[in-house]
């Protein structure tokens, strides 16, 4: 089923302390290999994600209906169609050059097209609201969602690349973490309180921006002078030295997504949200 988040509780942040420790227990058994630590720690978390992922199914299948379920879905198959080229690509370049200064210019440039995509895509969605197949109705109120959603997660995108090229691997892997757990926690917590779609939905916005500020802060406090050396020249410079990404690698990362995304919203727009609901708390 979509994935989840962290609540704001000290119950969650004790949680999450010891989810973290038992990491660490288990990659000291790596001892000097870094390259195999760095794996199994970004594969640990995400494998724990989906754990607490599977545990906070159990509560929230009780909280809401499987129709709500099928509108999240086509929420999260608009989101995913949209979200590879959300930077145009430039944050997947940012491991590439010698030096961090280009890097830096890279993820500012990344950073920038992602706000301003999301600004153009807000817009298209409002002017296309009436356009929506009518199996897709109920989520025409939690349609503006999808705006904050988009730019949480492309952030989150293209500051991972930035902390995979520092091999900030245990900040990357707690906030993959912290962020399925704000995820589910804001999901159970809004099942509490009946608000059906709109509690599914802002609970998974809720993680993805808890998600990317997280890596934000993280990053700062380790290369906020990378940051402060940036100059548009440098990054208008950057832009040039990688367009290729945008021109090419854009319309292929949208292609594949799209084979993942489209059969989901095929089926949604021809069985309706609650076959959607049974296919995606099954998958």
């Amino acid at each position: 089923m979509p994935r989840a988040i962290e609540a704001p509780s000290l119950s969650a942040g004790v949680s999450n302390r010891g989810l973290l420790l038992k990491l660490e227990v288990l990659l000291a058994r790596f001892g000097d290999r870094p390259f195999a630590k760095s794996v199994a720690l970004l594969a640990g978390s995400s494998a724990l994600g989906r754990l607490i992922l599977l545990l906070a199914s159990l509560v929230l299948v009780r909280q809401y209906s499987v129709a709500d379920f099928g509108i999240l879905q086509i929420y999260m198959s608009l989101l995913m169609l949209a979200v590879p080229a959300a930077s145009l690509r430039y944050d997947a370049a940012i491991v590439l050059p010698k030096d961090d200064e280009t890097a830096a210019n890279l993820l500012v440039l990344a950073l920038f097209f992602a706000g301003l995509l999301t600004l153009v895509g807000g817009v298209v969605v409002f002017l296309s609201r009436g356009l929506l197949p009518s199996a897709w109705q109920p989520l025409l109120p939690y349609l503006w969602l999808l705006a904050p959603g988009f730019l949480g997660t492309a952030l989150y995108q293209a500051l991972s690349y930035w902390a995979i090229r520092m091999k900030s691997y245990p900040q990357l892997a707690r906030t993959r973490i912290t962020q399925v757990l704000w995820q589910a926690s804001a999901q159970v917590v809004l099942g509490f309180f009946g608000l059906g779609v709109l509690g599914l939905v802002a609970g998974d916005v809720l993680g993805r921006a808890n998600g990317s500020s997280s890596l934000a802060r993280s990053i700062w406090r380790e290369s906020r002078y990378n940051f402060l050396a940036v100059r548009l020249p440098r990054v208008m410079q950057a832009a040039r030295s990688y367009k290729d990404f945008p021109r090419i690698s854009a319309a292929s990362s949208i292609m594949n997504a799209a084979g993942a995304s489209i059969p989901m919203l095929m089926v949604a727009s021809l069985y309706g949200p609650l076959v959607m609901g049974w296919f995606a708390i099954v998958d």
